[in-house]
């Protein structure tokens, strides 16, 4: 298990719609905040769209990872837009063994049927060239509906990036979650969060924290993922739902803040992961 940043932990530094800085964080720099956090590992969201990249780009990325012993995974959106296909060739190029996927309204909206032969399609490829895919649980959709796809396409190279936030929206309880997905799991994208409720008593939201600071029982992810008996080379995904608000009033340093806080936070848990399994082997 290798911990690592994805590359929402910076989309206010990155850019994302409408809000964008004067100078967007691009894939080598955000790369360089990986190694400078000393993490092992980055993972290119749909928010980089390395689709976009010529091939000298793309060439100047690997070549940075592997003088920097860095790890790439990849994460796209959408499967039968052609997303999940094309960011196949990006991890040959870029020596990912991993892409992370999240199922779109577009997908959502065909048969079931359809749906799963286009992944089944997909998934034969990837693992010709030896990648996993990894479906993330998302804001549209429940558990149960991930776990149902998965086992219609029954392929070793397909698995769940699991979450443990997003399905709030679901009307899930992460805790729900984390025990439902755990036993498909091949990648995991760890946040944290908080309840707040409205000064006004007009209901609440989940707010984001750095990692450690929150509702989230950490403890209570590693340990599903050891009941599951997952792979012990998933990796670990940091990632916030870190506020614009914050940003507007302390700056772009404050995902560095998080960043630095939400390392420190996770590194024991992985430490005792891979330690429990050298301990087994």
């Amino acid at each position: 298990m290798k911990l690592g940043l994805g590359s929402y932990a910076y989309r206010w530094s990155i850019g994302l719609k409408d809000k964008q800085p004067e100078v967007p964080l691009g894939p080598l720099g955000f790369m360089d905040k990986a190694v400078r956090h000393g993490v092992e590992l980055v993972q290119f969201a749909d928010n980089v769209p390395l689709q976009g990249c010529t091939l000298r780009e793309l060439e100047a990325i690997a070549r940075y990872a592997q003088s920097h012993a860095l790890e790439i995974e990849l994460g796209t959106e959408g499967i039968v837009n052609g997303h999940a296909q094309q960011y196949l060739e990006l991890a040959t190029t870029l020596n990912a063994k991993l892409v992370r996927a999240t199922l779109n309204a577009q997908d959502l909206a065909q048969a079931r049927a359809k749906l799963v032969k286009s992944l089944q399609q997909t998934v034969e490829a990837y693992a010709s060239e030896g990648v996993t895919l990894a479906l993330e649980n998302y804001f549209l959709f429940p558990s149960v509906t991930l776990i149902d796809i998965l086992q219609q396409v029954n392929h070793p190279h397909l698995g769940v990036c699991l979450d443990v936030a997003n399905s709030i929206v679901s009307h899930e309880w992460p805790e729900t979650t984390i025990q439902q997905l755990a036993p498909f799991a091949v990648n995991l994208h760890l946040k944290d969060y908080r309840f707040e409720v409205d000064p006004y008593g007009v209901g609440f939201q989940a707010v984001g924290v750095p990692l450690g600071e929150g509702e989230m029982d950490i403890q209570n992810v590693f340990d599903a993922l050891v009941t599951a008996k997952v792979n012990s080379d998933l990796n670990v995904i940091l990632e916030y739902w870190l506020p614009r608000a914050a940003i507007d009033q302390e700056g772009l340093q404050l995902e560095d803040v998080w960043t630095r806080q939400s390392v420190a936070a996770a590194q024991p848990y992985v430490e005792a992961f891979n330690q429990a399994h050298r301990v087994e082997a």
